[in-house]
């Protein structure tokens, strides 16, 4: 009998570890990133030299978004428009649309810029500046400086609700688990009594 029940308490335990909610959040395809890279009219590789918020797109504290402009100084052209005056050591202005890293989201990569960053990106032409042509995803570090700060700090009080999120799935298996082994317990010790228990003929 305490067989049967220890073998109840690894099946609550596997059936548990399976079905933990874990957030997955969805990625594009590649083939799509491939073809916006290629569509793209302006690709280069630069450096960040300088990196600003020109304003607030979202304020809420559980998603802020920033519309922000980096200026990228040009060391190398991989392809450009025919009409774009533009040379090897010149500036370039690029609007862009900064996400915290600690906001979960689906979609695009997300921008992920500090100034000294070298990188290569592709670029498209925007209402007002170029912009990169599928956010973070059009982006890549050729070099990445190691000390980053979030333009928008994290709120305690969004990174205790992810933290409590995270690991409820685990405190509801361990307590599940204990109630399972405290049962097994329970069963262990009446059998126990019953089998000292004297008989009578």
């Amino acid at each position: 009998m305490v067989r049967r029940y220890y073998f109840f308490f690894i099946l609550i335990t596997v059936f548990f570890s399976l079905f933990i909610a874990v957030p997955v959040f969805a990625v594009l395809d590649p083939s799509e990133v491939e073809e916006i890279k290629q569509d793209a009219p302006l690709h280069i590789q630069g450096e960040v030299t300088e990196d600003a918020l020109l304003y607030n797109l979202n304020e809420k504290s559980n998603s802020p978004t920033q519309i922000r402009m980096m200026t990228l100084e040009i060391d190398k052209f991989l392809k450009q428009p025919i009409d774009l005056r533009l040379s090897k050591g010149d500036t370039l202005d690029v609007h862009y649309s900064y996400i915290p890293g600690w906001v979960q989201m689906a979609g695009p990569s997300k921008m992920d810029i500090m100034p000294g960053d070298r990188i290569e990106i592709y670029l498209e032409e925007g209402q007002s500046s170029w912009e990169p042509a599928l956010s973070g995803s059009t982006v890549e570090h050729i070099h990445y400086v190691e000390k980053r700060t979030e333009h928008v700090p994290e709120p305690f009080t969004h990174w205790f609700q992810h933290k409590v999120e995270e690991y409820t799935g685990y405190f509801v298996l361990a307590g599940m688990s204990l109630v399972t082994m405290f049962m097994i317990m329970v069963i262990r010790k009446l059998v126990q009594f019953r089998k000292s228990e004297p008989t009578y003929h």
